[in-house]
């Protein structure tokens, strides 16, 4: 039972860790893309 327990916990967890991956992603390729247009 407690292993079931922990893997719901970490399912729960999820989606924040993915939500935040997608911000911290949108804001690198938005740094790269700052970037790349600055070098030209």
């Amino acid at each position: 039972m407690k292993s079931r327990q922990g893997t719901t916990k970490n399912i729960a967890k999820t989606p924040k860790v993915i939500s935040n991956g997608q911000i911290f992603g949108d804001y690198l390729n938005l740094l790269i893309y700052c970037g790349n247009s600055y070098y030209r």
